[in-house]
């Protein structure tokens, strides 16, 4: 399973995110993406931080090492 780190500060909301892997993302009220389904399938949740045109979602493995971007 991936740990799932957002950077607001970096995020545009674009809702690619979320178009990409609904089953995983969401943009706020804020409009930032957020993690709304953290067991959400490696697939799902790497299909969506591919789908982030800032690079915003970065994902990390059980060992922690950076798996994207």
């Amino acid at each position: 399973m991936y740990r799932v780190v957002i950077d607001e500060k970096l995020c545009i909301g674009s809702s690619n995110c979320m178009e990409e892997a609904e089953e995983a993302y969401e943009v706020d009220e804020r409009g930032i993406a957020v993690l709304v389904h953290p067991l959400a399938s490696e697939e799902a949740l790497l299909r969506g931080a591919r789908a982030c045109p800032v690079d915003a979602i970065a994902l990390f493995d059980s060992s922690g090492r950076r798996v994207h971007p």
